[in-house]
């Protein structure tokens, strides 16, 4: 019994660990306080709700006389599967940081969801920026990392607009380093889908000159610049079908505003209370262990005291 007990929670530790190291990163948040914004958590579970089924949803609705609009997009080529975790990690990030809000952009690795008044004016998430760079630098090969990433954003920037790849475009570039071995730059480029070609080209180059100036001396990162976001990485990072650790700890900023800290505060939370649960858990395993270790030295001890009466009653008949 014991046993089967252990194995449960092992299961249950080794399942929860996947989930949680897999659940994407949040990239970039923006939200416009407002006091009269209960209908906030309504908007959000209704764009994460019908993502998963379309990758794409777009929703308007009235509130107090007020217009809003609403679009939720998973990354092209995305798993059902990380859609849906991608939209539940959202409405969780949204409901705790922006509750109290009017106005939401907020992207994620993999998926990106916007929520706008109509008298709020749309250039304001234009502009929206953030940024991290790994912390491994490449100076000593930078002559000839450069212009290999400077040609890969070029070419992804030109195929995000092709129509059939919907405001997505990913690829590798090869290049002979120092060492006259070959290395891989591996890039991505994205823009929100209700963009216009133009819209989504005048973003993507904002935000390769942004990625250049601030992460062009390292081997890898990420701009997210309003509706757009750039990322590159000597490791590959995309497969087509998930997402993997873009923005995760260390390196990373969010945007300057009121809830600046909050992103970092809500991963701190997140982080303790799976400590919390992680050593509650273990204490409950040693207990079982316990548990079936008395369990067992009892029995053994009856046993022999058991066996030692027999002998001395068999003793005594003969």
């Amino acid at each position: 019994m014991a046993f089967f007990l252990l194995s449960f929670f092992i299961l249950s530790i080794f399942s929860l660990s996947i989930n949680f190291t897999s659940a994407p990163n949040l990239l970039s948040l923006k939200c416009t306080p407002s006091s009269k914004t209960d209908f906030m958590k309504t908007l959000v579970d209704n764009l994460t709700s019908e993502v998963p089924k379309s990758q794409l949803t777009n929703l308007s609705a009235t509130f107090r006389q007020e217009r809003y609009t609403g679009l939720m997009q998973c990354r092209p080529g995305l798993g059902p599967k990380h859609c849906a975790l991608c939209a539940k990690t959202a409405s969780r990030i949204v409901s705790s940081l922006c509750h109290n809000s009017s106005s939401v952009s907020a992207w994620l690795d993999g998926c990106y969801i916007q929520i706008l008044s109509t008298i709020f004016s749309k250039t304001a998430y234009m502009n929206i920026s953030n940024h991290s760079c790994s912390g491994q630098a490449i100076d000593h090969d930078s002559g000839r990392f450069l212009p290999a990433l400077g040609t890969l954003l070029l070419e992804l920037r030109a195929g995000v607009n092709i129509a059939t790849r919907r405001g997505f475009s990913h690829g590798e570039i090869t290049y002979e380093n120092i060492n006259r071995s070959e290395t891989k730059i591996y890039g991505i480029v994205e823009c929100v889908r209700s963009l216009s070609a133009r819209e989504c080209d005048s973003c993507v180059e904002k935000a390769i000159d942004k990625l250049e100036f601030y992460c062009s001396g390292k081997s890898g990162g990420f701009v997210v610049y309003g509706p757009c976001l750039v990322r590159f990485d000597i490791g590959k990072f995309y497969d087509g079908v998930s997402y993997d650790g873009v923005g995760e700890t260390g390196n990373f900023s969010v945007w300057e505003g009121k809830y600046g800290n909050e992103n970092e505060k809500y991963w701190f939370r997140k982080r303790v209370v799976m400590g919390y649960w992680s050593g509650g858990v273990a204490c409950l395993l040693v207990f079982v262990l316990l548990v079936s270790l008395l369990r067992r030295t009892v029995l053994n001890r009856a046993r022999v005291g058991t066996s030692v009466v027999f002998d001395e009653f068999d003793a005594n008949n003969r």
